[in-house]
């Protein structure tokens, strides 16, 4: 489970990171700050964000002793 999370929460930041450059460098940002392209890039980049923020949770959860305990039920 926690292999499971360690990816969702790399896979997510990776999502933000990409998405990030390519509007930040893509010629979608000019001299008075973003040109938008529309909704999409920020969409994709808020999605990454939250995969990637529900990953570092559950990681942290599965490492928690509680947690460890009721998976040995």
């Amino acid at each position: 489970m926690r292999v499971a999370y360690a990816m969702a929460a790399v896979g997510g930041f990776a999502l933000f990171v990409w998405q990030f450059v390519e509007v930040r460098f893509g010629g979608a940002w000019n001299e008075q700050g973003w040109l938008w392209r529309g909704l999409w890039p920020v969409v994709v980049m808020l999605i990454g964000l939250g995969a990637g923020l529900l990953g570092v949770g559950g990681v942290r959860r599965w490492n928690s002793v509680k947690w460890q305990a009721r998976g040995a039920r």
